[in-house]
């Protein structure tokens, strides 16, 4: 889906991430393509990743609680930096912002990605980490 929509001398052309990724790495942008990419990636792996304690706290597992709470410690350190793919969104936006020639607006995609990260913070926020430790005691 397109996250924003550049318009410029009246043409509009939708983008979506991956477009906008591969269109900054050819334009020389390492940095900011390689930041954007990990925007994707790591959402992709916290939903993985607390899927999986939350099956293996529940008994379904055979991973060990040292594995368990390592994978939750760094969950933990990655989610102060889950809103940081917008406000990369939103500075690029300001910063191709040239007068009245290039206008950029948000797509509905935009904001799919916006509830996205909103849906797994409050996950994260509702994981009980007690969990991981209660298997001790079930075993």
């Amino acid at each position: 889906m397109p996250i924003m929509t550049t318009e410029i001398f009246g043409l509009k052309y939708p983008s979506n991430i991956m477009e906008g990724i591969i269109l900054l790495w050819c334009e020389g942008y390492y940095l900011i393509s390689i930041l954007i990419f990990f925007s994707i990636i790591i959402p992709m792996l916290k939903i993985f990743s607390i899927g999986w304690l939350c099956w293996n706290a529940n008994g379904y597992g055979n991973s060990s609680i040292e594995t368990m709470h390592a994978i939750y410690k760094i969950i933990k350190f990655i989610e102060h930096w889950s809103m940081i793919d917008i406000f990369i969104i939103l500075i690029l936006s300001s910063i191709l912002k040239i007068g009245k020639l290039i206008q950029i607006y948000p797509s509905s995609g935009l904001i799919l990605f916006t509830l996205v990260i909103i849906f797994i913070m409050i996950t994260e926020m509702n994981f009980d980490p007690r969990l991981i430790w209660d298997r001790i005691n079930n075993k």
